[in-house]
């Protein structure tokens, strides 16, 4: 039995504690609570924690604060293994790194303090403790690869999709209303990302579906401003949960949905996954790796983002630029009407929405996104991460 560490950055991700609860055979994964990660929780949920870090994170290395104070800290007994996820490991210990489904800038903050810090994990990347370097998208690989030039790196990297559990519930339908439903987040309550996920686009394309089809409604989950809620709760047809709701709640929500809307401006940690594995068809945007999860009339429709080109260079994505922030602030030109157009295409047509959504059901259950598929590559990883030595320290 091989012990491995399991260390968050900021806060535990469900599919790690997934993880320590329900382990690959062979191994056992041990993790700690901190009062960091308590306190991470809490300031999750505030548009002004997201306001200062972004502030912090254009000249401060915000995420390498927590590895670089710990990394005289002492791990439990008899750990083979530390797997990080979302930062690296200062400590001279046997490591691997799981960099999730997003910009490899972000191991930093953003762009300008990558620029200006990167050299401090440079050296722990291409050292000898560090053993593999995991993506959860291809896209995510591939932005690395371009923003660093650290071609050296090649060998330790294997990208792993994610996965999230199988849901046990049987689908059912009510033929007289089609139900669309956009969730920004289960827990994380703040306005701001109703933008960034392109709620407001979602909102606008409603209220044009709703005057053709009068047997449709809308369900938002999100954090919203006061005055975008009000103008939106005097259409008919919408719901908006702009507080935490129970689990069981949102649950109830997905299962009873018929479509999932998400017009983004960036590409989601596992929102998609969760949607495809409640059975519902996805319609969300071209941009960046979103093509690489929901494959465009098997188990959704691709809508091209018509400004996503402005803020995106080959497999990078600049989160910073004005073109960026100006997508972000309002519905980009095109969008909603494209938007309304794919939209149109299930509501009219139940038995194709039906069809996606059991291809989606079935990529999370026997698929590439399946937890057998993610854990079999992860406990390859594992094994020859653990059964390499530790040579001399490279600087690279």
């Amino acid at each position: 039995m091989k012990r491995v560490f399991i260390e968050p950055l900021w806060k535990m991700r469900g599919e790690y504690r997934n993880l320590v609860e329900n382990p690959i055979p062979g191994f056992e994964f041990v993790t700690e609570t901190t009062q960091l990660e308590n306190l991470a929780k809490t300031l999750s949920k505030k548009d002004s924690a997201y306001k200062i870090m972004g502030f912090m994170a254009s000249f401060l290395p915000v995420h390498l604060v927590k590895p670089f104070w710990e990394r005289f800290k002492k791990l439990p007994d008899d750990i083979d293994l530390t797997y990080a996820v979302y930062h690296p490991v200062f400590r001279k210990e046997p490591w691997i790194l799981e960099v999730l489904a997003d910009q490899g800038y972000l191991l930093i903050g953003n762009e300008r303090a990558f620029d200006l810090w990167k050299w401090l994990i440079k050296g722990a990347l291409h050292s000898d403790y560090c053993k593999k370097i995991i993506f959860q998208l291809e896209a995510a690989k591939n932005s690395f690869l371009e923003g660093t030039h650290w071609e050296r790196l090649l060998p330790k990297i294997d990208v792993v999709y994610n996965s999230v559990p199988e849901k046990k519930f049987i689908k059912t339908f009510d033929d007289k209303k089609v139900k669309l439903l956009f969730v920004n987040s289960a827990n994380i309550n703040t306005s701001t990302h109703l933008q960034i996920h392109g709620g407001l686009v979602a909102l606008e394309a409603f209220s044009i579906l709703r005057e053709k089809y009068n047997n449709i409604e809308l369900v938002v989950r999100s954090g919203i401003r006061q005055d975008t809620k009000e103008k939106f709760l005097k259409q008919p047809g919408i719901t908006i949960y702009d507080e935490v709701i129970p689990w069981e709640q949102l649950e109830k929500e997905f299962k009873s949905a018929d479509i999932f809307i998400y017009p983004t401006n960036v590409t989601p940690a596992n929102v998609f996954l969760d949607a495809m594995s409640y059975e519902l068809p996805i319609v969300t945007t071209d941009v960046w790796g979103n093509p690489e999860i929901v494959a465009d009339g098997k188990t959704g429709l691709i809508v091209h983002h018509p400004t996503a080109h402005k803020f995106t260079d080959g497999n990078i994505v600049h989160f910073e630029s004005p073109e960026f922030k100006k997508a972000i602030s309002s519905s980009p030109s095109g969008l909603v009407e494209a938007t309304v157009e794919k939209l149109s295409i299930l509501i009219e047509n139940p038995e194709l929405r039906r069809q996606m959504g059991k291809a989606g059901r079935r990529e999370i259950e026997q698929g590439k996104f399946s937890k057998e598929r993610r854990n079999e590559k992860l406990k390859e990883i594992l094994v020859s991460a653990i059964g390499e030595g530790i040579g001399d320290e490279k600087s690279g």
